[in-house]
């Protein structure tokens, strides 16, 4: 008995007729008569009585039927759950950002991607820059999503991959100095300015180096610079207490209205983009990864 001759069978118990059962596998009645025959002489009971006119399930037939359609049902479940498995359509992808920035971004992406393989689970956790590292290479994620600078990951074991590039802009509140007359950008030397104040996200880090020390030469004074935990609080700060916070110039679809802020863009020689990246660990690219990698780099290129 294999799981060919239950499908007979099961065909068979639906249509109680042999002539139907067979052309539906494309085999003819003898062929079918044969196999029902030969499941009966194994099993040491009938399944069905025959006569000129009819077909019938006796009652050990029926019971076995309906035991049987559910066995093929879940072989078939697992039989379809594994090949996803194996050609990466199925699964689970733990993935790790350090910020709310990391998620802005990554949260469209990943609406695509579901829509692309629904099947495969995606779970997502925010932690500590500085635990990034270890957590891909312990395998506690299967990919890291973080801001990144004019640098490479230095480790032979990770593989980092820009996927796509923002400028920098500064945010300040509406009616601040740095926004009147009409204003829309304004350059590095004049953020440098000592009477400056800045409050960025926490964990918008590029390697040892915010998003704001990058941008302002020579950095900021520790004592003018505040992290908040979310985009609520980073907004109000600038509100309230006009500050100036430096974000990457997709942000500005992100603030609401009402919002009394203004976006200015940054002008200045050596001014770099920052680079939303994914790192993960080189050995440990299993199928569903390599959906999302390719899916990532793609839809990262069309930004």
């Amino acid at each position: 008995m294999d799981i060919r001759g239950l499908r007979y069978f099961i065909k068979l118990a639906e249509c109680l007729n042999f002539t139907h059962a067979a052309k539906s596998f494309f085999i003819t009645q003898t062929a079918m008569s044969q196999s029902i025959a030969r499941m009966e002489e194994e099993l040491g009971f009938k399944l069905f009585e025959r006569n000129n006119r009819n077909v019938e399930l006796t009652p050990a037939g029926r019971y076995f039927y309906g035991q049987m359609y559910t066995l093929v049902e879940d072989y078939d479940a697992a039989v379809q759950h594994a090949l996803n498995l194996a050609e990466g359509r199925d699964g689970k992808i733990r993935i790790a950002v350090v910020s709310h920035l990391d998620g802005v971004v990554l949260m469209k992406w990943l609406r695509n991607f579901q829509k692309k393989y629904p099947e495969i689970e995606l779970q997502l956790e925010t932690i500590e820059p500085r635990m990034l590292e270890t957590y891909i290479k312990e395998q506690k994620v299967d990919i890291g999503m973080c801001w990144t600078g004019a640098w490479k990951w230095e480790d032979p074991d990770l593989e980092m991959v820009d996927l796509a590039g923002y400028p920098v802009c500064a945010m300040v509140r509406r009616d601040s100095m740095l926004a009147r007359m009409g204003r829309t950008s304004v350059s590095q030397g004049e953020l440098r300015s000592e009477e400056h104040f800045f409050v960025e996200l926490r964990g918008s880090l590029i390697k040892n180096k915010s998003i704001t020390e990058m941008i302002i030469p020579g950095g900021v004074d520790a004592r003018h610079l505040v992290r908040k935990n979310s985009m609520a609080d980073l907004l109000l700060e600038v509100e309230v207490h006009n500050r100036i916070a430096l974000l990457p110039g997709f942000m500005r679809n992100y603030i609401p209205r009402e919002a009394a802020v203004k976006m200015l863009e940054i002008t200045g020689e050596d001014l770099k983009a920052v680079y939303v990246s994914m790192i993960y660990l080189k050995k440990h690219v299993r199928p569903p990864l390599e959906k999302l990698l390719d899916t990532l780099q793609e839809l990262g290129n069309l930004e």
